[in-house]
């Protein structure tokens, strides 16, 4: 990401008038002398807001262009362009320069400098006055994020962005946080993207600008399978995108869940209620599912692999059920059967420690490897662990340990995204374990591959196992 030093307003009001290119600007100079002060005004007031917020040199200069763009086209806008025409009539030498295509071509600057502002587009509760006061939980990211895509996806995903179909369009819209448009307008883009199938009766005019993200692996594979069933892709096309979130800037992914209760005082019609009440409430929608706006550049923060090389590394001898041809016809009802069929809680084997480590070395290489392969076994409910030595330990200390274990597994201490879904929650507890389990170091040392031995020693104090 690039960082700007914006140590004057001059700076960062250059390079904002700079984005549009010069065959844009030059029609206008008369509009930019006369708006100048306006203009400088806003720079004032968001490097003011930047410093407050912590706010890098990217998002300041879009934050500036939406702004200047929003007052050039509201009717009481501070940079109208009526305004330069009602002052230029009240002199007798009038600039008639510009003429009728004078608001084309001012608003037309301001569209090109937001379509070509740097950055991500995050979401950003401030710029809006339904909610800045409302949490979206915005601090409250699972460390992992997974995307399922192929060819036939959405907008344009591959190993460097994840791009919304509005991005791809080069729209002005695909630079708006949707958070700080109109909320009848944002209601209705919200619910285009979250329930598609019920508004194709009436197409919407814009593009979406949104794109899907799950805390579930096992929803991300689930749903690899179904593309795989219904559109014809092969394995080495369809990809699964894993992130790490820490590596993102705050806003850049909102719980959907957050953003769908938000704009529920919104709902007026009793059948868009029931929509958003079957995306909150209905079992088979409590998929972790987040969003993230635009064009998101994730490579080198990232780890893209293929379906065909988690069938290759075992992902079926870990979870059999998942090849069965017949569980690649549904998606969400097919995971939560799945869900419902491993509920029960299980002692795990060596050997699918073994199969869990193997893929997580050979497909999520650049992450913890502890991490994913926890991940992959809590798709089912598992027996977990309380490591003791009874032999070095008295039985008050036992009872102590036992305790302690029993608290590190109070699931009322879980965030609230880590709730559901039932993997994602099995996975939060696992980790919960590993980092309390005498094994050295794990979480410091696992950004590095860690001897086999260490590795298995790591799982098993974490997983309770038996032999076949």
């Amino acid at each position: 990401m690039i960082i700007y030093n914006f140590d004057r307003v001059d700076d960062v009001v250059s390079r904002l008038l700079g984005l549009a290119g010069s065959s844009s600007r030059k029609p206008i100079e008369s509009l930019l002398s006369y708006f100048d002060r306006e203009i400088r005004r806003i720079a004032e007031a968001i490097l003011d807001t930047s410093e407050e917020h912590g706010k890098d040199g990217e998002s300041v200069l879009l934050l500036m262009a939406r702004k200047c763009l929003q007052q050039a086209t509201q009717n009481d806008g501070v940079l109208q362009y009526h305004q330069y025409v009602a002052e230029k009539e009240t002199h007798e030498n009038g600039n008639q320069s510009i003429g009728s295509t004078g608001e084309l071509e001012w608003t037309t600057f301001w569209k090109e400098t937001v379509k070509n502002c740097p950055g991500p587009i995050l979401f950003h509760p401030p710029a809006s006055p339904t909610f800045h006061s409302f949490d979206f939980h915005l601090d409250q990211t699972p460390r992992y994020l997974f995307r399922t895509f192929d060819p036939k996806s959405s907008g344009h995903s591959d190993d460097e962005v994840v791009s919304s179909p509005a991005s791809e369009n080069r729209l002005v819209s695909s630079k708006m946080d949707i958070l700080s448009l109109d909320d009848d307008h944002a209601f209705a883009l919200v619910n285009l993207h979250m329930n598609p199938w019920r508004c194709k009766t009436k197409p919407h005019p814009n593009p979406d600008n949104l794109m899907s993200w799950t805390s579930s692996l096992l929803y991300a594979v689930q749903y690899a399978l179904y593309r795989r069933y219904h559109y014809g892709c092969s394995s080495e096309e369809i990809k699964i995108c894993v992130i790490d979130t820490g590596d993102f800037p705050r806003g850049q992914f909102v719980h959907a869940k957050r953003l769908l209760q938000a704009y529920y005082h919104f709902l007026h019609r009793k059948d868009m209620r029931d929509n958003f009440d079957t995306r909150l409430l209905v079992y088979i929608y409590q998929n972790g599912e987040y969003l993230s706006q635009g064009r998101v550049r994730h490579g080198g923060r990232s780890c893209v692999v293929s379906l065909a090389r988690l069938e290759a590394a075992g992902l079926y001898s870990l979870y059999p059920e998942l090849a069965d041809p017949c569980g690649h016809v549904q998606w969400g009802v097919r995971t939560a059967n799945l869900r419902s069929m491993w509920a029960n809680q299980e002692f795990s084997t060596y050997k699918e420690l073994h199969t869990a480590l193997t893929m997580a070395r050979s497909c999520f290489h650049s992450f913890q490897q502890l991490d994913l392969a926890a991940i992959l076994l809590s798709f089912k409910r598992r027996e977990l662990q309380m490591r003791k030595d009874e032999s070095d330990e008295s039985e008050e200390e036992l009872e102590r340990e036992e305790e302690q274990f029993s608290s590190v597994l109070d699931m009322n201490k879980l965030p609230e995204w880590g709730r559901q879904p039932p993997e994602v929650r099995q996975y939060l507890l696992a980790l919960q374990t590993l980092q309390t389990g005498p094994v050295t170091e794990w979480n410091q040392r696992s950004k590095n591959r860690l001897p086999d031995e260490e590795m298995v020693q790591a799982l098993q104090a974490c997983f309770a196992t038996r032999s076949l």
